[in-house]
């Protein structure tokens, strides 16, 4: 019996969750797969997927580049680019189209409504838009228009599902936590925990609040502990305003660029806590990476994280916005003994690879693509 086929469709952007999902689905489908890379700046290249092509004869990936600029969704070009993909996809004659991209331009709205609803998954990581992005009412009208066409939604966190269930209420939501995000092996050691070293990494955005981790590392200091650092890595307009709180530069160490993929391992493992002091957030890719590095996380209680955050098994919270909250948390963590650091560790290894294993999170894959096609069936 020939197996069914996927059309999987994914942004470069969001390649690192898609990459170590696709070779093992495709055990039980047939996978049509097209990278949507942009005209400039991609973190991937072709040649990045060659692995996957060689190892999975039932896979077969095509790229799609887009060199129009958007204008932030305004330009009506859009429709050109949109239409590629629509033929790309058409092409696939796929029993299931699994859409994990973007749609936020009013020029998407056609695309959307062109593709099969009754086998199209249309991923989404927000319930509604988020207060902190550009053209809020705007998106989100925009959203309410493309919503109207689809039925099947999957998402990545409860929290975000609970909202994007109370505003459209006919959309069946399919919910499965993001995979942990697997950049290879590190070459290096945990550090001693003599100097504990907090990480921040990622875009630097004014939604992820560095400049509060900042304000907390000034506060240790005030307190007259000198044994952490705070490691600041990755690039982004806001640094400009964040590097004004510090205050005491031998405990900050910064590297303000894009890090490589190759780099991120031992970035990670050479840490002994991710910091994640946001402002507001749907979900966290930094958390998921830190989870397949068994990198205890330190994140404000806001609903996106601590939804998946166990309090003292694979991290602990602070007060949103709370810089003497955070300071109070990342005090405990320098003090903790090397024996209580090690069973930290132990347990979140343990409780990631209960919930977050591969096995687990195919599995549900599998299950949601099924349910689909099953659909279609009866």
């Amino acid at each position: 019996m020939a197996k069914k086929k996927i059309c999987w469709v994914t942004p470069d952007w969001f390649a690192d969750c898609d990459i170590p999902l696709v070779p093992l689905v495709a055990k039980k489908f047939d996978i049509d797969w097209i990278i949507l890379f942009g005209g400039r700046g991609n973190r991937y290249r072709e040649v990045d997927f060659e692995p996957i092509r060689k190892a999975c004869k039932n896979v077969t990936i095509k790229f799609i580049y887009n060199k129009i600029s958007s204008f932030r969704g305004f330009n009506p070009l859009i429709l050109c680019h949109d239409l590629k993909i629509w033929k790309t996809i058409r092409e696939c004659k796929a029993d299931v189209i699994y859409y994990n991209s973007l749609r936020d331009s009013i020029f998407d709205v056609p695309f959307m409504r062109h593709l099969p609803k009754s086998k199209t998954i249309f991923t989404a990581h927000q319930g509604i838009v988020r207060k902190d992005m550009r053209f809020t009412k705007w998106t989100q009208f925009i959203r309410d228009l493309g919503y109207k066409g689809v039925k099947y939604v999957n998402m990545f966190s409860d929290s975000e599902a609970n909202k994007l269930h109370q505003r459209y209420t006919s959309v069946e939501i399919i919910k499965i936590q993001l995979a942990l995000k697997d950049f290879g092996e590190p070459t290096n050691q945990r550090p001693d925990k003599k100097v504990v070293r907090f990480l921040s990494f990622g875009l630097m955005v004014y939604a992820k609040h560095i400049d509060l981790l900042i304000e907390a590392a000034n506060l240790l200091y005030e307190r007259g502990l000198r044994n952490f650092r705070v490691v600041i890595a990755g690039k982004g307009a806001d640094w400009e305003r964040c590097k004004e709180h510090i205050k005491h530069p031998d405990i900050i160490e910064t590297d303000i660029r894009r890090v490589e993929n190759e780099e991120i391992p031992n970035l990670f493992n050479g840490s002994h806590f991710l910091v994640q002091p946001y402002r507001v957030v749907s979900q966290s890719g930094p958390m998921k990476i830190a989870f397949r590095y068994n990198l205890p996380d330190i994140v404000s209680n806001l609903p996106g994280l601590m939804c998946e955050l166990k309090e003292g098994v694979n991290g602990y919270s602070f007060q949103s916005e709370d810089v003497s909250s955070l300071a109070n948390v990342m005090e405990k963590c320098i003090k903790m003994s090397n024996e209580d650091y090690c069973t930290l560790l132990d347990k979140m290894k343990g409780y990631t690879k209960q919930n977050y294993s591969f096995e687990v999170i195919v599995n549900k894959y599998c299950d949601m693509f099924e349910r689909v096609i099953t659909s279609n069936i009866l």
